[in-house]
């Protein structure tokens, strides 16, 4: 925020004095880290979640186990690069500030900031106060051609994607299966290992564990952030042992499981009303929460289209049939008709988490972290530390990250080929 200059009087000289603060939180909107982790248990469980029972059971309860927490990990490890990211965009945007000061001569010690008062701290440069987005930090970080991805493979993750969903459906589908199982026992007999159904899982446990885009708004208004990452791996680590109980008591529960975990409720005229009810709740649930979240997602994509295409700083300058009818008309009318043509979901899942999702939650965050690295090493030195550092900061994790996401991409499309030759 920047504030009129005033006029005062120092040592018999005047001079301006420009206060200059960076963009804060009130403490009305800030909250503790128990809450922002549910927060981001919220944000991560969602509909992804109910395609994981059906591609648990393809590829078998072993292989499924072993790959969903091993793809759980992944989704840390790219959070915690995401987080660091968003440290070093907070110290550059400090750093462009102290230069915006000392350009202006402006006395420093009536600031009122440790950061320029004397009492220097280096790491006071890395900060999760300012909330910036992932296009923020690409804008920061990335040359024109990645900016141009990014956008593209947001804008493809809107398309094919919905969240808000909530976690006493979730509850409800558990105990349900668990009374089936009590009453009538294992009907479902998934094998140990069966690796022909890993691209579907894949991009179901990718589709589930997305959060990275959202992130940033979740995190900038914790109040205390000491051992954010300590704390987000717990939370990984409860929803992965929520993701194997939904999947492990569905595909046991179930002789056969449809794509979409939901409509194993249909209801079935029972005597029970109350029982009726919930079913029928269970089986609209993908209905409600997509009439919902639909709206929301269209205004971003058409927001992200515009931000792909057009100069956001001047948008009233272009034509309104560009601005009110185009972008509008390809953020709704493509998920439309992918809905109505599109039978097989499990097609959109492995579409979907394979590829979109893999750019989101693998490789965006890993460029973008490599490049801030790189950017905030060459504009404040090595002996300015960020303490919001990834654990996996060796550049060897970022190179694991990027060939087993290209590796998984290419088994994917592979699989695909065939299936469809």
């Amino acid at each position: 925020m920047v504030h009129p200059p005033s006029n005062t009087t120092h040592k018999g000289n005047k001079i301006n004095t420009l206060y200059i603060k960076m963009p804060t939180l009130d403490s009305g909107d800030q909250y503790s880290v128990w809450v922002g982790l549910i927060y981001i248990f919220n944000l991560i469980v969602g509909t992804g979640a109910l395609t994981l029972p059906a591609a648990f059971a393809r590829a078998g309860w072993g292989l499924s186990t072993i790959s969903l927490v091993f793809l759980a990990f992944m989704s840390f490890m790219n959070a915690t690069y995401v987080i660091e990211t968003m440290a070093c965009a907070n110290a550059v945007y400090k750093w462009k500030r102290l230069q915006f000061i000392k350009r202006n001569s402006i006395s420093q010690c009536e600031l009122e900031d440790p950061l320029v008062c004397g009492d220097t701290i280096p790491s006071r440069y890395y900060s999760l106060d300012r909330r910036v987005e992932l296009g923020e930090m690409a804008n920061l970080f990335l040359c024109k051609t990645g900016r141009s991805v990014f956008y593209c493979t947001l804008c493809l993750w809107d398309h094919l994607s919905s969240s808000m969903c909530k976690r006493p459906t979730f509850i409800i589908m558990i105990s349900m299966a668990i009374h089936l199982l009590i009453h009538n026992g294992p009907q479902g007999r998934p094998p140990a290992f069966d690796f022909t159904g890993l691209p579907t899982l894949f991009g179901a446990c990718v589709y589930s564990f997305m959060c990275h885009h959202s992130l940033p708004g979740l995190i900038s208004p914790i109040r205390r952030k000491s051992y954010l990452g300590l704390h987000i791996s717990l939370d990984y680590m409860l929803i992965t042992i929520f993701y194997l109980l939904l999947a492990f008591t569905g595909a046991f529960a179930f002789a056969n499981l449809s794509d979409l975990y939901t409509l194993n409720f249909i209801p079935k005229n029972n005597e029970n009303i109350f029982l009726e009810i919930v079913e029928y709740f269970l089986a609209l649930f993908p209905v409600f929460t997509l009439s919902t979240s639909f709206p929301i997602i269209a205004i971003t994509l058409r927001n992200n289209l515009q931000s792909l295409f057009l100069d956001t700083s001047r948008l009233d300058t272009y034509n309104v049939i560009l601005r009110r009818l185009l972008f509008p008309v390809l953020a709704v009318v493509p998920p439309l008709l992918l809905t109505y043509f599109l039978e097989d979901i499990s097609i959109l899942i492995k579409f979907t988490g394979s590829y979109a999702g893999t750019g989101i939650q693998y490789f965006i965050p890993t460029f973008l972290v490599i490049s801030a690295r790189r950017h905030c090493k060459n504009l404040l030195g090595l002996g300015v530390v960020n303490k919001y550092k990834s654990p996996f900061s060796n550049i060897a994790w970022a190179i694991f990250v990027l060939l087993w996401s290209l590796m998984c991409i290419i088994l994917v499309t592979v699989n695909m080929f065939q299936k469809h030759s």
